[in-house]
């Protein structure tokens, strides 16, 4: 019983640091041509560089912050999956109803950060559209 433990404890580790391996090495700038919903709110289009930090024991927290007016925005709480990949690069998914946009998933070749979006009613499910935009790395240096 100590084995598996043992060896749960040393997968759950491994797999923080894989994680942060795949999005905290570099920063990452998109420009987005539309206003979108983050869980701080509306941010309005433009260029934004995405950083993941850590901020005490939370890991992948994400920060969008608008290249302009240099103001951040808390990306939301993530849910790490390293299942659903981006096979062309990282990219940031938004889910859109209608003329409303919400952050739904920031995706790279290793894994993605995935995000909760708004419900939205039945009769609302085909009006829905998934857009990507192509992320471009920086190198943090």
């Amino acid at each position: 019983m100590k084995t598996i433990a043992n060896r749960l404890i040393v997968f759950a580790a491994s797999a923080i640091a894989f994680g942060s391996v795949a999005f905290g090495q570099t920063r990452m700038i998109a420009e987005i041509p539309f206003a979108f919903h983050t869980v701080s709110g509306t941010l309005p289009a433009g260029n934004y560089e995405v950083r993941e930090t850590s901020v005490g024991a939370a890991s992948h927290v994400v920060l969008l912050r608008n290249t302009a007016s240099q103001k951040s925005a808390f990306a939301g709480n993530p849910t790490y999956n390293a299942y659903h990949k981006s096979a062309t690069g990282p990219v940031l998914e938004f889910v859109c109803v209608e003329r409303s946009c919400s952050l739904k998933a920031i995706r790279s070749v290793n894994a993605s950060l995935e995000y909760a979006t708004p419900s939205r009613a039945k009769d609302d499910s085909n009006k829905v559209a998934v857009l990507t935009i192509p992320v471009k790395l920086v190198n943090a240096d």
